[in-house]
């Protein structure tokens, strides 16, 4: 009985065997039309390609929009400025903590939300709409921010920050 069972697996490793050598046989004849001559489609005549006329691979495909006056209208380099850490945060959020004068300088101590403080100059940018620093006086300090209204007109709108005095009530 033992030599049966070693005979049937000597059967089933031959079946395996023969049934590879099918399978590998099947593939090798369905790729190998892939590499072989193909005579339909060469004349024989090798392929040489001609730069006249054909377009420049380095040129963008879609060109920007330029206007009449041949200025172009995306937005100038200036405009994409990083933020300044004042500009995070809306001018209703700051708070005017402190200033000094004198030798012809102004200097205002403006306080974020996040409890840091930023010395402020005139012409220093200062909330969401790019205000700015337009006057520092003893006890308060004018920002003009640019704002464009619904019919697409500019307007100045003008933001006083007060210092802080103890009859507010606040602590600084």
């Amino acid at each position: 009985m033992k030599v049966k069972k070693i005979k049937n697996v000597e059967n089933n490793w031959l079946g395996i065997t023969i049934t590879l050598i099918f399978l590998s046989l099947t593939i090798f004849l369905l790729v190998c039309p892939v590499y072989g001559d193909n005579s339909k489609t060469g004349n024989g005549t090798p392929f040489s390609f001609d730069i006249e006329g054909a377009p420049d691979p380095f040129n963008p495909i879609i060109k920007p929009a330029i206007e009449k006056t041949g200025k172009k209208k995306y937005k100038k380099e200036k405009d994409v400025t990083p933020l300044t850490p004042l500009e995070l945060f809306g001018i209703e959020q700051l708070r005017l903590v402190g200033i000094t004068m004198g030798q012809g300088k102004e200097v205002a101590m403006i306080e974020d939300p996040t409890g840091k403080f930023y010395p402020v100059v005139k012409g220093t940018l200062i909330g969401f709409n790019k205000g700015r620093v337009t006057r520092i006086l003893a006890n308060k300090v004018i920002v003009e921010e640019k704002e464009e209204d619904t019919m697409g007109k500019a307007k100045i709108n003008r933001v006083v920050l007060e210092l802080y005095t103890e009859s507010d009530g606040e602590k600084p």
